[in-house]
């Protein structure tokens, strides 16, 4: 599977990560933006594991997973 999304750094890096993370919280209830770490933990609770993160050069990279 291909996921295309924001992957942000860690608390604290410089970046547009925190800013998009408020504004998820903000209109989505428990919505955030997530580290790479987070998305493997989605992954494997679905039955996947988290295979490469692809940076593009926009803010959003392409995220592979494939069934564990």
């Amino acid at each position: 599977m291909i996921v295309i999304d924001q992957v942000i750094g860690a608390i604290g890096e410089p970046g547009f990560g925190p800013l998009t993370d408020m504004l998820m919280l903000g209109v989505n209830k428990g919505g955030k933006e997530r580290t790479s770490d987070e998305f493997a933990t989605l992954f494997e609770q679905s039955g996947l594991r988290s295979r490469t993160v692809t940076p593009t050069q926009s803010p959003f990279s392409l995220i592979e997973a494939i069934a564990a």
